[in-house]
Parts: C-alpha cells; sequence; structure tokens
C-alpha cells in the first residue's frame, strides 16, 4: 500500500469508524456465535498473495463484526466504561503514524516528557499530594502510564517487596533472601479486585484477605488485629491494597483508618482507583480520598470513564526511586547520555517498550477541558440514580449498594438462583449485557451506565427489558408453585349469586406466615399490622371479579390461603383455597402492558414491536379501527377476527350514553357485552364532546355542554371519564384533554392537570392502560414543555393530540416529527386520528406506532373501496361491467366473491355494500400495517416506501409535505437511485 492508497484507504476507515459509532445501537449488544466460529469462516493458511482491500474490509463486517461484544454500545451495561472518544482514536492514531517505541528519553524526548506533564495535569485535576507530582518542589515523586490497573498493582506490589526484603537485609545480612521472602505478607479487602491476589502469586508473597464492614468498606481495626495476628506468627507485614470503588459494588476502603495503621506497620499503601479516581476530578467527590497522603502509590483508568481508550492507566508514586530500584536493568545499549537528567520509563514497569500513549490523553483533556470531563462524569452519575429511582420504586427488586458514581447493584427479591436466570435470559437475548457480582453471599446483577453519550431513554429501555424478563420469570415462577398446591377448590365456574358469600368467607380466613411470605413475592404484601383490612380488601376484588367473570386461568397465580375451617385436628395436612387472579403477568410490573422492540429502522425512525396487553397481543405498527357503541359500522366481531384485527376503538362519550357504565359493569365490561376476546382502546370522550356539540364549554373542571339526547345540561370531568372507562373495561383507556383551547398555553398545562386527575381516579390500573396525551398545538415550545411534563408520570405509553384536525399537512408533520424525537422509543406512541394510507407510512417512518381514524369504514358507506393507488368510488357508472374484484390482490371475503359491477349494483342502495366494502377497507388497512411490519423486520421498509409511493402516485407527483417528511428522515423520493447505491 502506497501513500496515495493509504490516503484513500484513511479516509474510507474514519468513515467506517464514524458509521460504527453513530450507528451502534442499531446491532446486537453482544455476539451470539460459539467458540471457534470464526476458524469455520477463515482459511486455514495465509494467503500466498496480496488481497485486494475491499475483499479485508468486506470480511470485517461479515466476519469479524460478529464476533464482536459492542462495548461502546448504548444497551452495554456490564464491567465499567471502556472509555473512548473522537480525540483519543485521533490521538493513537498520530501515536501508531509515529511509531515511537519510548523505553528511554533519548529514544523519544517528546513522548517522555509529554506523559510526565499530563501525568502532572491528571494529578492535580484530581486532587494528589504535591508529593505525588514531578514538577512540585522539592517532589521525589511523579506519574507514570501503564498498560492496566493489573499492572498497577504488580509494579506497586513488586517494589514494595523489594524495599522490605532490602530493609529486612540490613538488620538480617545472614538470611537468605528466599526465607525472608517466606516471612512477607500483604493484605487487601474481600472486595478488592482479582488483580492484587494474582500480583501476589506472581511475587510468590502471602496474601491476605480480610473481610469487609456491612458497607463492604475495610475497616482500620479489621487491618490492625491482621497485622498483629500475622506479627505474631513471625510474619513481616509489607503490603497493603486499599480500593476507592470496588468492581462489584464502587464500595470504599477507610483510607482515613487504614493510612495511619498501615504506615505505623511500615507496609507500602497502594490505592487501587481503577474507576472511581476518575470522578475525583469532580469537588463533589474529593472526600471520598481522605487519607491519601498516608499513600505511597495509587492508580485510576482513564481509559475506562474519562473518554480515552484503552491502555491508558495513570499511576503515580510518591518516591520514584523506591519504585526503580526494584525494576532497574540497565544494559549498555539502553544507556544514553542524559540519564541522570531525565526520566528513563523503562524503569518504572514490566516491560520495555512503550508506546506514545500520551498523546490520547492530552488530546482528550485539552479538547474536553476539565468542565467537559466534569459534565461527563456527573451526567452518568445522574443517569445511575435515575435508574436507582426506578428500582427502587419496584417492589419486586432491591437496591444492594450505596449509589454514588455509575454503578447500580440490584436483584429480584428472591434467591441467588432466580437472579442468576434473570440475568442468564436478558443476556442471551441480545438485547442489554450485565454482569453479575456477589455481596455478603447474595447473586446480585451490576448495571453500570457505560455509553460515551448515554441518555434517559438508555436508562428506560434497560429497565423496560429487566422488567419484561423479570415478569415472565416470576410468572413462571408462580405457576411452579401451583403445581405444588396439595388440593384446590377452583374459583371457575361460580355463579354471580356465590360471589358475595365467596367474599364474606375469605374476610374470616386465618393468614398463615408462609401466605405472607408468597405475597410478598408476587408483589401483593400483606401488612402485618392490618390483615383484616387486607383480608376485607381482597374479598371485595374477588366479588368483582367472579361477578364479572374475569377469572382467567392461562395467565394466572394461585394465592394459597389456609382455612382455619378446614384444619383438621391432628392431622397436618391443609386445604387450600386458589383464587385465580387477572392476567398476573402484569400484576407483577407497573403497568398490565409490556412492549419489545423486535426491529428498528436503520434509515428512518420506523420500528416494529410486540405489545401485549390483558386481552391479546398487538403487533406494532398498528391501525385501530374505530367502533362506535360496541361495534364498527358495517362488520362484525367475528369478521374484523377474520382478519385478524387486535385492536379496536370504543367512543366513551357515546357508551356512556347508551348501553351506559351501569350496564357494562354488571355484564362485565365491553369484551363481554359485544363478544369481542380481543383488545380495546377507549377515548377520553372529550373529543366527541367538542366535535358533535355547539353548547360546549371548557372550564378548569371539565367540559360543560347539553346532552343530544334530552338536552340536559352535563359535565365530563377527568374522574367521570375515568369513572366511565372503568366501568368500559378497555386495556388502554385516554386521559381527559383539552381538546380545543384557542390559548395552546393553558391548553398543554390545563391537559397535564388533568392527567394528574385521572391518574388518582383510576380505579383498575392493574388492568387497564391509561395514556396521557401530548398537547401544544403547533408551538413546538409548547409540546416540547407538555411531552416532558407527561413523561415525568409513571405511565405505560403516550398519544400525540391536537393534530389531524384541519391544520396545515406541512405543520403536522413536524408536530409529528418533533414529539416521537421527545417521547421514549421504548414505549408505545399512539397518533391519534390518522388513517389515509400515505399518512401511515410516512407517520409509521416518523416513529408513531399506533394509529385510528373512521375513515376506511365510512367511506366505505359512500361506495367507496381502498386499493393501492386510492381510492375507487364504485358508484360511478364506469364500474358498472367490471367483473373484476375490486384489488386482485387482496385475500378479504369480499374480494374472492364479489365483482365490482356487483357492488356498484348495490353502493349506497343495499345495507349489504356497507358491510362489504367496509371488510375489504378494514382489510387493506391492516395488510397495510402488515407489510410496513414485516419490511421494517426484514430491514427492507425505505424500498418499501418507494415502492408504496411510486404506486400510489404514479406521475411522481407527491405531496410536498410528504416529500418533506420523509427527508427529515432520511429518506428523499426524488433520489431513489442514490438511496440503493448507499445500501449497495
Amino acid at each position: 500500500m502506497d501513500s496515495a492508497e493509504f490516503r484513500q484507504r484513511g479516509r474510507e476507515m474514519v468513515d467506517y469508524i464514524v458509521e460504527y459509532m453513530e450507528t451502534l445501537g442499531e446491532r446486537r449488544v453482544t455476539p451470539s456465535v460459539q467458540p471457534g466460529y470464526l476458524r469455520e469462516m477463515i482459511p486455514k493458511n495465509a494467503p500466498h498473495e496480496g488481497e485486494k482491500w475491499e475483499e479485508i474490509m468486506s470480511d470485517v463486517e461479515s466476519k469479524i463484526m460478529p464476533g464482536v461484544a459492542h462495548w461502546q454500545h448504548p444497551r452495554f451495561h456490564a464491567y465499567f466504561p471502556s472509555g473512548n472518544s473522537f480525540p483519543s482514536i485521533l490521538g493513537d492514531m498520530l501515536s501508531d503514524g509515529i511509531g515511537a517505541i519510548g523505553f528511554s528519553w533519548a529514544a523519544s524526548p517528546a513522548c517522555t516528557e509529554l506523559e510526565t506533564i499530563v501525568l502532572d495535569w491528571l494529578g492535580q485535576m484530581i486532587g494528589l499530594p504535591d508529593a505525588f507530582l514531578s514538577f512540585s518542589e522539592g517532589s521525589k515523586g511523579g506519574g507514570v502510564m501503564q498498560s492496566s490497573a493489573s499492572e498497577c498493582v504488580l509494579v506497586s506490589l513488586l517494589a514494595a517487596r523489594a524495599q522490605k526484603i532490602k530493609e529486612l537485609k540490613t538488620l538480617h545480612p545472614f538470611v537468605d533472601e528466599g526465607v525472608l521472602l517466606s516471612k512477607l505478607v500483604a493484605y487487601c479487602s474481600k472486595e478488592a479486585h482479582s488483580c492484587v491476589e494474582k500480583a501476589a502469586m506472581i511475587a510468590f508473597t502471602k496474601l491476605r484477605i480480610l473481610d469487609p464492614d456491612e458497607n463492604l468498606s475495610l475497616r482500620g481495626t479489621t487491618l490492625s488485629q491482621a497485622i498483629e495476628e500475622d506479627r505474631a506468627l513471625g510474619l513481616i507485614p509489607f503490603f497493603v491494597s486499599a480500593t476507592l470503588g470496588t468492581t462489584s459494588c464502587v464500595s470504599f476502603d477507610n483510607l482515613a483508618e487504614i493510612g495511619p495503621i498501615a504506615q505505623e506497620a511500615g507496609t507500602w499503601l497502594h490505592v487501587d482507583a481503577a474507576y472511581a479516581g476518575n470522578a475525583f476530578i469532580c469537588p463533589e467527590f474529593k472526600y471520598l480520598m481522605d487519607g491519601i497522603e498516608f499513600a505511597m502509590s495509587f492508580n485510576t483508568n482513564p481509559n475506562k470513564w474519562l473518554l480515552t481508550n484503552f491502555d491508558c492507566s495513570t499511576m503515580w508514586v510518591r518516591d520514584r526511586f523506591k519504585l526503580t530500584q526494584a525494576m532497574v536493568v540497565d544494559p549498555l545499549y539502553l544507556q544514553h547520555s542524559n540519564s541522570e537528567k531525565a526520566i528513563d520509563y523503562r524503569h518504572w514497569g514490566i516491560p520495555l517498550s512503550r508506546r506514545f500513549r500520551a498523546l490520547k490523553l492530552w488530546f482528550v483533556i485539552r479538547k474536553y477541558g476539565v468542565t467537559g470531563l466534569q459534565n461527563y462524569i456527573r451526567e452518568h452519575c445522574r443517569l445511575a440514580k435515575s435508574f436507582e429511582s426506578l428500582v427502587r420504586a419496584d417492589e419486586r427488586f432491591e437496591v444492594c449498594n450505596n449509589v454514588k458514581m455509575g454503578l447500580v447493584c440490584f436483584r429480584v427479591k428472591g434467591g441467588n438462583e432466580l437472579n442468576r436466570q434473570l440475568l442468564a435470559n436478558i443476556n442471551a437475548s441480545g438485547k442489554l449485557h450485565m454482569v453479575p457480582a456477589s455481596i455478603h453471599g447474595r447473586y446480585i446483577i451490576r448495571f453500570c451506565v457505560c455509553a460515551q453519550d448515554a441518555k434517559d431513554s438508555d436508562i428506560e429501555y434497560a429497565w423496560q427489558v429487566i422488567t419484561d424478563y423479570s415478569t415472565e420469570l416470576l410468572s413462571g415462577e408462580m405457576v411452579n408453585l401451583d403445581r405444588k398446591c396439595k388440593s384446590e377448590i377452583s374459583l371457575n365456574g361460580l355463579e354471580n349469586d356465590h360471589s358475595d358469600e365467596l367474599g364474606q368467607h375469605i374476610e374470616k380466613l386465618e393468614i398463615s406466615q408462609s401466605l405472607m411470605d408468597l405475597m410478598e413475592t408476587v408483589h401483593f404484601p400483606i401488612q402485618k399490622h392490618n390483615r383484616k383490612s387486607w383480608l376485607k380488601q381482597l374479598g371485595t376484588r374477588v366479588r368483582r371479579m367472579v361477578k364479572n367473570h374475569a377469572i382467567c386461568n392461562s395467565v394466572s397465580v394461585l394465592l394459597k390461603i389456609k382455612l382455619k375451617n378446614f384444619i383438621v385436628i391432628g392431622n397436618i395436612a391443609s386445604r387450600y383455597i386458589s383464587i385465580t387472579f387477572l392476567s398476573f403477568r402484569f400484576a407483577m410490573s407497573r403497568h398490565p402492558l409490556t412492549f419489545q422492540v423486535l426491529a428498528q429502522c436503520k434509515t428512518t425512525k420506523a420500528k416494529c414491536s410486540r405489545m401485549t396487553l390483558p386481552h391479546h397481543v398487538v403487533e406494532t405498527p398498528v391501525f385501530m379501527p374505530v367502533g362506535t357503541q360496541g361495534s364498527l359500522k358495517g362488520i362484525i366481531p367475528e369478521q374484523l377476527e377474520q382478519l385478524n384485527c387486535q385492536i379496536m376503538l370504543g367512543n366513551t362519550y357515546h357508551l356512556g350514553n347508551r348501553p351506559g357504565p351501569d350496564l357494562l359493569e354488571s355484564c362485565g365490561g365491553l369484551h363481554n357485552f359485544m363478544g369481542w376476546s380481543r383488545n380495546l382502546l377507549t377515548d377520553s370522550g372529550g373529543f366527541q364532546m367538542v366535535s358533535l356539540l355547539d353548547l360546549a364549554e371548557i372550564t378548569e373542571e371539565g367540559v360543560k355542554f347539553k346532552s343530544p339526547y334530552d338536552g340536559s345540561e352535563c359535565l365530563l370531568t377527568p374522574e367521570r371519564s375515568i369513572e366511565i372507562q372503568n366501568a368500559i373495561g378497555a386495556d388502554i383507556i385516554m386521559q381527559l384533554d383539552d381538546v380545543n383551547n384557542l390559548d395552546k398555553l393553558t391548553q398543554f398545562s390545563r391537559t397535564t392537570r388533568w392527567l394528574d386527575r385521572c391518574l388518582k381516579a383510576h380505579k383498575r390500573p392493574e388492568a387497564q392502560n391509561l395514556f396521557p396525551i401530548v398537547q401544544g398545538g403547533l408551538d413546538p415550545k409548547l409540546r416540547t414543555e407538555s411531552a416532558k411534563q407527561l413523561m415525568e408520570r409513571d405511565v405505560a405509553g403516550f398519544a400525540v393530540g391536537g393534530l389531524s384536525g384541519g391544520e396545515g399537512k406541512d405543520q403536522f408533520w413536524r408536530m409529528v416529527h418533533l414529539s416521537t424525537d421527545l417521547l421514549p422509543n421504548e414505549k408505545p406512541r399512539y397518533l391519534m386520528g390518522v388513517g389515509f394510507a400515505t399518512d401511515l407510512v410516512v407517520c409509521c417512518a416518523l416513529g408513531c406506532d399506533m394509529f385510528d381514524c373512521v375513515f376506511p369504514t365510512r367511506t366505505a358507506r359512500f361506495g367507496c373501496a381502498l386499493v393501492a393507488t386510492g381510492q375507487l368510488n364504485l358508484k360511478l357508472k364506469s364500474f358498472a361491467q367490471d367483473f373484476r374484484p375490486i384489488d386482485e390482490n387482496c385475500e378479504c371475503s369480499t374480494c374472492k366473491r364479489y365483482t365490482r359491477a356487483y357492488l356498484h349494483t348495490i353502493a349506497t342502495v343495499e345495507t349489504v355494500a356497507c358491510n362489504l366494502i367496509t371488510v375489504h377497507n378494514v382489510a387493506y388497512q391492516l395488510r397495510l400495517m402488515r407489510n410496513i411490519r414485516e419490511n421494517i423486520l426484514n430491514g427492507t421498509f425505505v424500498d418499501f416506501i418507494f415502492d408504496f409511493m411510486d404506486t400510489m402516485y404514479p406521475k411522481k407527483d407527491f405531496p410536498v409535505w410528504a416529500t418533506d417528511a420523509l427527508k427529515a428522515v432520511n429518506v428523499d423520493l426524488h433520489e431513489r437511485d442514490k438511496h440503493d447505491k448507499i445500501d449497495c
């Protein structure tokens, strides 16, 4: 490769690296390969002739990348951060280009001197005593770069060993060094990194591992007692390794206590702060270094938490001469005339040769500055606290460490095997990567904020994955408990008239300790001080479940409640009653909804997901047909099921008037009332109030209006809207929002206040998901603030409202684009009132997951059928003798049996025509969404967009708004050829 080709390939490599880092989130976190995978893909022998560079780089993507664990991935939360940044990469590139071997000052003066200077910079930033800095007046200390923290510990221990043997030889000149070596003993905490144990093995010295206190901190009294015991046995303490920020849980040894004891015992005190030491550049963390003045050496790893790529482990010593005396080997060929004036770093460590590592750390510090690096550290710490708050809010979990920095240790409340299985399931999925640790004999899971540009959405995504797998695992555990029941009295089949008797009987039950433990496990804890109140609550719940026929065996847990009346005297055996709770898998999580992203488009914001609700699984993106009073006009529930419709809408306003909430509640909700076994979503009723009624007034209290049924004055409040929706029993319900207030500031702020009232009024959070609605009109600032306020609430998904109401399409798509940028990708995003085919495709690309509209059913009533090219108005005479189906590629029952001519004859004349065309239109919408999902999964969604738009607009007269919207997500409708080349 000559310089010209290198210039070209170098640019290409930079582009490849940038593309890799910017699209890393689209890759699987960890590889799914098995050991030996690469041996089968690469020839057994090296090539005789050189190969083309294109072929080599092609193999990087096809052979190397499948086996790479992506440490910079936003879903990588294992170990500690692996520092990286563009300035650091550039520093390494320059170092590689220079190719210096800096074993001595003479070999590369700049390599040596820059390392000394940069180590002084960093030492000052951390707050090390002046004795550790090379250029401090009178200092004998200084800093050096090693390859890893393990090397730092080993070098320190070897220096301490050499120093101690030298002292002992002075006192006992005739004793063999091997005998003296056998007497040496080092100390560290049980929480210290394994490299301390490895260093002791290499140095042939004894190591005593001490127990930390309850906070996993090594205390002075523990060390003092161990030293006294060993001295009594004739052993000689020589080295103490203290840890500031342990690997397992970032705990801190008590350096202020350990330091004086180590000094009095004449030992070398080394402080290992590989991860946490980087945070000491922030003033608020410097208190954790109390006692550093007693240390002989200190190390931290900028390649962990200071944006500098591996290897870059920094180490400082108080007396460099004590360090180098253990390492000096000075052959003639390495000597130079300035050896007395300059530092030769070959004496500071194990290897002779050294890379110009100081360049990358110099680049990073200069590019980011102290403030920039401090902000980076602080942001990671903030995100860790955010994750901690999520763990603490879920009673199934516990936090196992004092979260001071970027690591949170947590576990499911349960046995070690349960947590081991949970972590195995999560890691096997490739969605996240975490590693375990053991704290006080308990298996815990470590969650570390690692990614350079980690965001709140990454934390929320990780927690969603963790809770989803926890729910699944715990649900299985409960099913296993079911099978262990000695006997059961099933509630299935009980008639309504038995429900009160059953509820009264439950309130009289005796609660055993074993039941209390079980209830704690399944996140339905019994208050020990108030058992009667708990039983009364349980009795009420069972009455409602039996009365509403809401018992579900498939996803249930049997709560074993020991019956006092069934205890047989002299017999250990007991009888149990099994109470089946509705949708246990959702009772195990915060919401009765799980949302799993299956695939994400690499170009647009489109994604394909699986949303599990109490009644059915919903594949998104999804179009939801709109019903009114428990039905879609022109189609029956059986036909919707045949079309594989997974979720439909009901209108709260109309259902609240007829048949009314009382009747719906008495029959077990709208599902039972209409015979619909799949999912339902209900709107809040507010939109109908405004759209249908002339005499409507919105106040802070609610929506005042005159009923069109009897003319009486009514008031729909947030509380009343939720009360009606609770009676309807839909899987997803909507908050009452301020729909059409001309004052958009009032509109969005009132919507937030009403949301809080809706959440407070919601009586069935275990079975129904309440979605808030983002408002703010066409004002980006107001809409941003609205989304921000709603995301502070604990909800399962979000709706985007205030659009599709007559605003310009250019304004419409910009607000959709903004909203999906704001709302979390890991929760469903429902764009309300959108149903035109082009709108659906574009808004899927903009990142929306759920849509609804009356358009396909309403247009059917006017004799219009939906096809790939737009609409067919079947009332036109041109179809009078057209004996083709509406769409030859459609598999719906209408297209299989009826012609356009027949439908032309009966359209808008016979009621059956409404049914036939509605079936086709709904089938078209559902098939469109299915095609979108399949193309996202296959990675061909962008090609689908081009094909769809070309078919819909054969003259290339694409709507300007659609063209602009797609450009915003990297799809240029007028540059398909360019796109194809990029894909290739």
